[in-house]
């Protein structure tokens, strides 16, 4: 697996994980512990993303341009028994989490990345 496509697994990974997180932020209750959710499994199946025409620059960006390229995940699962979150002095526990990708495309154009330049 290539560099880009695990930095991508990963960040569909964290995206679920904050999700998780979110939900279990909202059923919180005001005290500064709570408990882990249950087990959760989420799915991603048959999907194409299509990112086109976008310019990113920050502090310590490597410079990176992608003409045209394509990658398929064609299947990947990753675990986690569980974890705690702290926001703003509250520890939020997520259950465990089981997120997998099946089929999924991501089809990249025109994309340049780039540290920040002095104006």
């Amino acid at each position: 697996m290539n560099t880009f496509l695990r930095y991508t697994l990963c960040a569909l990974a964290v995206t679920a994980l904050l999700l998780g997180g979110a939900s279990t932020s909202a059923l919180a209750d005001t005290s500064t512990e709570s408990t882990a959710t249950d087990a959760h499994e989420i799915g991603v199946t048959d999907l194409t993303v299509d990112i086109t025409d976008v310019h990113l620059t920050g502090s310590g960006f490597p410079e990176l341009e992608i003409d045209d390229a394509s990658y398929t995940i064609d299947d990947a699962t990753l675990s986690t028994d569980g974890a705690t979150v702290s926001i703003d002095g509250r520890d939020h526990q997520i259950g465990a989490i089981e997120f997998t990708v099946d089929n999924v495309g991501f089809h990249l154009e025109n994309i340049t990345i780039g540290p920040e330049t002095a104006s």
